[in-house]
């Protein structure tokens, strides 16, 4: 099964990325765009893991403390580059780096390998083309500074994904709570 550890949106936020997801449509990219439901920070990716190591990470996941914090959700950017563009996002900022602290521990904790450096973010779409990507990077530019709103982080989610032609299906394994 594919895992990874998420961070949800309130339902204001999710709004607010739904109506720029909406005008990223309109653009007329060839690119796929998540779901309004499936909105979320990734934390962790973890990848394709068996049952009983799915079990294992619970079970270190229930261990895990860290305090709960804010993280604010705002601007935009692209992965790898704005020369050659994959994934257009909205950017996640915590105070004083909690996120990126909380990925760090997170990641030690389950003794996963550095991958680089951690960008909090919310994936808007990926980009499968070269379709209009000039009218995606104007967007892009124009929502720099744009800001979507705030919330306190109080509980992370251990989710399965499951790829399907017609998208990702999470599924929630374990919600686990921050002091």
């Amino acid at each position: 099964m594919r895992l990874f550890i998420a961070i949800d949106l309130p339902d204001e936020i999710e709004r607010k990325l739904e109506q720029l997801t909406h005008q990223a449509k309109r653009l007329d990219l060839h690119a796929s765009f998540s779901k309004p439901e499936q909105l979320h920070v990734t934390l962790l990716f973890l990848g394709e893991r068996t049952e009983e190591e799915a079990q294992q990470i619970k079970e270190k996941l229930v261990q895990f403390q860290f305090p709960k914090f804010r993280l604010q959700v705002e601007g935009s950017g692209f992965f790898p580059s704005e020369d050659y563009i994959k994934v257009f996002w909205v950017g996640v900022h915590g105070t004083e780096e909690q996120l990126q602290k909380m990925h760090e521990k997170m990641s030690e904790l389950l003794e996963e390998p550095f991958r680089g450096p951690y960008v909090g973010h919310v994936t808007i779409s990926r980009v499968k083309g070269k379709k209009n990507v000039d009218k995606l990077k104007q967007l892009k530019h124009a929502l720099e500074q744009e800001k979507y709103g705030e919330f306190e982080v109080k509980e992370f989610i251990l989710r399965k994904s499951t790829l399907s032609p017609r998208g990702a299906v999470y599924e929630d394994l374990n919600t686990f709570s921050l002091q």
